[in-house]
């Protein structure tokens, strides 16, 4: 009985030790299938206070910092500066046409890149405001420009100037975000509310928590269901049906600076305490002890290969590769 009872019990510890190395194992690959860089002014880039990213059709990646662009080719850092032709040198947006032209978003003016020429616009040519917190193209290659006095809409040749008048248009005249989805509906962030716009009617959305109100990013998902970042966590609507989820539901905190969505349909979502991945189902939080160079995420976006490049506050990108 005392030999049965001995090999019960090694047969109990080798059963625990193997379970445990298989969660080891399952900890190790998740971990070393995530593969983190970071890139800050040591590496080339202009300035570590990242304000905006997007990926051209080359798959360069152009970063709008405090003081000027930096385009990365994956090898070399190319700087852009007010010498070259930028209007200003905060650059709060960025977006690239069909005919991969740079779009720049800056604090005193809307410049265009073509690769070899730089174009300014700014209210001299009709711009309703030189300070110009956001961009996006719609489905027919319009420029939609947020400002803080109202919105613009450029259309290559002519700036269409809308704000805010009584209940008819704009709910608010400060813009802080844009999305256009695929039935060319915009989107309007502000700091109070939300714009919808189809080229004929405006509905605005104002919510009952104040702190929902103030739009600071925004993204489409597959589904065409907008998603608001706001100042407590992020809003979906479905068909007019209105989701919040936040810190209490899982999100790294209640502050969304960044909405992206990669090629799963997962939503990243950058805060001021970091990364949050949801799935539809489960939250994961990413910070500086995964791998961010810092908890301040103020942009997001997804290359070809659906890495994510990812702005920081004050502390540079980070590159997340998932292997």
């Amino acid at each position: 009985m005392a030999k049965q009872g001995f090999y019960h019990l090694f047969f109990i510890f080798g059963l625990f030790f193997l379970l445990s190395s298989c969660e080891d194992d399952d900890n190790n690959t998740s971990l070393n299938s995530e593969e983190w860089t970071t890139y800050t002014t040591t590496n080339g880039l202009i300035s570590n206070e990242i304000h905006s990213i997007a990926i051209d059709s080359n798959q360069v990646v152009w970063f709008g910092t405090e003081y000027g662009v930096s385009a990365f080719d994956g090898i070399t850092w190319t700087p852009y500066t007010m010498a070259q032709g930028l209007a200003y040198h905060n650059v709060n947006a960025i977006v690239v046409d069909s005919d991969n032209n740079k779009w720049f978003g800056t604090g005193d003016g809307l410049s265009r890149f073509d690769g070899s020429n730089w174009k300014t616009y700014n209210t001299v040519d009709g711009l309703i405001d030189n300070y110009i917190n956001c961009l996006s193209f719609d489905n027919f290659g319009n420029l939609w420009i947020g400002t803080p006095h109202g919105l613009s809409k450029f259309d290559g040749l002519h700036f269409t100037n809308i704000v805010k008048q009584a209940d008819t248009t704009l709910v608010n005249n400060k813009v802080l975000s844009i999305a256009v989805d695929n039935n060319n509906i915009k989107w309007i962030g502000t700091e109070y509310g939300t714009s919808f716009y189809d080229d004929v009617h405006w509905i605005s959305y104002i919510h009952q928590n104040p702190l929902e109100n103030y739009i600071l990013s925004l993204a489409i998902d597959v589904n065409n269901n907008p998603w608001f970042g706001t100042l407590n966590g992020v809003n979906k609507c479905d068909i007019n049906v209105w989701t919040n989820y936040n810190y209490e539901n899982g999100l790294s905190e209640n502050h969304v600076y960044a909405l992206t969505f990669d090629k799963k349909g997962y939503i990243w979502m950058g805060t001021l305490l970091g990364l949050t991945r949801f799935d539809g189902i489960n939250f994961k939080v990413y910070t500086r002890k995964e791998g961010l160079a810092e908890n301040w995420i103020t942009a997001i976006a997804t290359d070809k290969n659906d890495d994510l490049w990812i702005g920081t506050a004050s502390g540079g990108v980070s590159k997340l590769h998932f292997k």
